[in-house]
């Protein structure tokens, strides 16, 4: 979460996410959707310049905007609390942060058998993540809320 130059990390900068451009699932979802390889399969949408920690987010960031962010780290108790006593929907990014960040929920192993997409559509040219931090920096879209559930 960044309040102009300051920035609340966690504790657990190391631990790595999968962020992927929406654009890029909907083409893979595209590809897979007719491909006979994947029939009656799980795939997995894991590109492997998408895995990111948040110390390396933090890092592109500042690299991006050309100044370094104040941090400010939280434990895990505290963003716990943080989506467990927000109002919704301003509960939604701590929890949903919580899941990828310090849960680690999105960046686990592969198995060898494993349908992950970019290896089974190599010709697609997924947006890097390293990309999408200038797009972000250069075109920022106006942040929607939706409700869940």
């Amino acid at each position: 979460m960044v309040i102009q130059d300051l920035i609340f990390s966690f504790i657990f900068l190391a631990l790595a996410a999968v962020l992927k451009f929406e654009e890029d699932i909907a083409a893979f979802t595209i590809r897979a959707v007719d491909d006979i390889h994947t029939l009656n399969d799980l795939v997995i949408c894991k590109p492997p310049k998408n895995i990111v920690s948040q110390l390396h987010l933090i890092s592109l960031w500042e690299k991006r905007c050309g100044k370094s962010l104040r941090k400010n780290n939280i434990s895990e108790e505290e963003i716990i609390k943080l989506f467990e006593t927000l109002p919704h929907p301003e509960n939604v990014a701590p929890a949903i942060l919580h899941y990828f960040f310090v849960a680690g929920q999105s960046n686990f192993e592969l198995e060898e058998d494993d349908l992950e997409l970019s290896r089974l559509y190599p010709d697609y040219n997924y947006t890097p993540f390293a990309y999408l931090i200038d797009i972000l920096a250069v075109n920022p879209q106006k942040i929607k809320r939706a409700a869940l559930g």
